[in-house]
């Protein structure tokens, strides 16, 4: 410390030039700090909203999956339905026992609209994502 103290100059005018212009280093470097850190703040608040969004596509993304088989199986029961009513006609319902299936059909797609996915349910959506 003393070799800094012996390059100062002794004449009070510089020494005051040398403190003001240190000062406004200081200021500058305070203001680049300010700066840097509302920066960091906005990229913290992007990476949050980010990590939101990614959440959200994961639970938008395991709904399709559960629609999907949920459709897969609807559309299995409207292909038994049609085999029943349209097959041979060995095969084919009388009115009541088309009514009966269709009541079926339709319970079952108010239970479904209300619940999750059966694992067999999963295990279909799952088969069907694999093969796209």
């Amino acid at each position: 410390m003393s070799e800094a103290l012996e390059n100062l100059p002794d004449d009070v005018e510089t020494l005051r030039a040398m403190l003001l212009a240190e000062r406004a280093r200081i200021a500058t470097l305070e203001d680049r700090t300010a700066q840097a850190q509302a920066s960091t703040a906005e990229v913290m608040a992007e990476i949050a909203r980010l990590e939101m969004l990614k959440a959200e596509n994961t639970r938008l993304e395991a709904e399709v999956e559960r629609l999907t088989a949920l459709s897969e199986r609807y559309e299995h029961i409207i292909a038994q339905l049609n085999r029943l009513q349209f097959g041979k006609r060995s095969e084919q319902m009388d009115k009541d026992e088309r009514q009966l299936a269709f009541e079926d059909l339709m319970q079952g797609l108010a239970e479904g609209a209300s619940r999750p996915p059966t694992p067999r349910e999963a295990t279909v959506a799952a088969g069907s994502s694999a093969r796209s």
